[in-house]
């Protein structure tokens, strides 16, 4: 996640000594390092964007470079340029949510104990098939929506620029102030253990090893994306086997 303005992102000011850019990234990196976040995929591209904005700002050549950037790009005094205004009837924390990924359905593979009156006569049965469903609390996507890391929420940040505080819009989340993050349901995995309803049509004749389809009725596709088939391998019960 990275960003066009490291002094915001470290959130120091444009005139910052050294020791103090190094203290405020130290903090940073410590509170967005992946092993702190094992079930978040999204802190190993915080972690790298903070990393990246202190090695723009810990070389003298780099962050005088950077400096005459933000100038002319208007981020500071003389062309300061304040936050984009949001669009009327619009708000910023009320966004979609991204679109679930599309990943076609695991195919699925189970053994099924028949009784020799129904593998001899064909039939159908009826069963819970597929090891999941559709996370509820985010709808398959994977992802919620929740407050931005860099600024809290409000959609802008505050940078402090010689003895002054200015207002300029999140360059992380864009003024939004929300910004995807893993579903804390299904750790972002957009499916949670459940079951679905389904039949498998046993032909007459069927034998011990005979493979027995239900169509879409294995792992779940998400996305719009098919859902994976479930095979079932026959095994025919011996009538004089002991109960």
């Amino acid at each position: 996640m990275a960003t066009d303005d490291p002094y915001a992102l470290l959130g120091v000011a444009e005139d910052a000594e050294p020791e103090t850019i190094r203290r405020a990234y130290r903090a940073l990196a410590f509170a967005c390092h992946p092993d702190l976040h094992p079930d978040d995929p999204e802190a190993a591209g915080r972690f790298v964007a903070v990393t990246e904005a202190f090695a723009v700002l810990a070389d003298p050549d780099r962050r005088a470079a950077c400096d005459r950037l933000r100038r002319a790009a208007g981020r500071v005094p003389g062309g300061f340029r304040p936050p984009d205004p949001v669009p009327a009837g619009e708000s910023p924390f009320f966004v979609v949510p991204p679109p679930p990924a599309y990943r076609p359905g695991d195919d699925l593979r189970w053994s099924l104990d028949l009784p020799p009156g129904l593998a001899r006569q064909g039939g159908r049965i009826a069963f819970e098939g597929g090891p999941s469903v559709l996370c509820p609390a985010c709808g398959g996507a994977g992802r919620r929506l929740c407050p931005c890391w860099v600024c809290g929420g409000r959609g802008s940040i505050r940078q402090p620029w010689q003895g002054l505080v200015l207002s300029r819009t999140c360059p992380a989340c864009a003024g939004r102030g929300l910004a995807p993050s893993p579903c804390p349901a299904c750790g972002g995995r957009s499916l949670v253990p459940g079951s679905r309803p389904a039949v498998v049509t046993v032909p007459p004749g069927t034998v011990t090893g005979d493979v027995l389809v239900a169509r879409g009725a294995g792992g779940l596709g998400i996305g719009g994306a098919p859902d994976g088939d479930l095979y079932f391998v026959a095994r025919v019960l011996d009538p004089d086997a002991p109960v």
